[in-house]
């Protein structure tokens, strides 16, 4: 296994996750990186700082996501994810505790980026199915949701990877 500085290990259904992905990659100051689909990978690089990115589904991440986070040993990780909604800062929180439950003890997290992005089509219409009353305010979120991730949320994804790089 090759052995490197960074690894950005990323998993996108619609495309989302991938563009967050691609701007964090660019935004690492280091040469000493490499970036991987989680669904084209057969075993897990080695690194010394893993950033890890998913789309939020059901409040959790793939089983392909967590089979990742549970391999993961002596190491810095930083997770990002995407999801359908605009997310407050207390849903990362509860996110992040949920997350830190797949991490062994030996894996030390330092932070998480949130952002929304365009919702899948099948989860778009399982939240009008769940949430009757609430569909004028779910149309809304879905429409604005249809920006993102925009330049202020890839901005602010290329701040907080130069942030989690000062905690490296």
């Amino acid at each position: 296994r090759i052995s490197m500085k960074y690894a950005v290990l990323y998993q996108s259904k619609s495309g989302n996750t991938g563009v967050v992905a691609q701007v964090m990659f660019e935004a690492l100051s280091d040469n000493d990186k490499k970036i991987y689909d989680i669904d084209k990978i057969n075993e897990l690089p080695k690194a010394e700082v893993y950033f890890v990115g998913f789309g939020v589904q059901n409040y959790n991440c793939s089983l392909k996501v967590i089979d990742i986070l549970e391999k993961l040993r002596n190491c810095k990780c930083v997770l990002f994810a995407t999801c359908g909604f605009l997310p407050k800062e207390s849903y990362k929180e509860n996110l992040v505790g949920y997350m830190k439950t797949w991490l062994p003890d030996t894996c030390e997290l330092l932070g998480m980026f949130l952002c929304q992005g365009k919702a899948a089509e099948g989860w778009k219409q399982q939240m009008l199915k769940q949430n009757p009353t609430q569909q004028e305010r779910l149309l809304e979120m879905f429409q604005y949701g249809e920006e993102h991730p925009d330049y202020v949320d890839l901005s602010m994804a290329t701040e907080f990877v130069k942030e989690m790089q000062k905690r490296v």
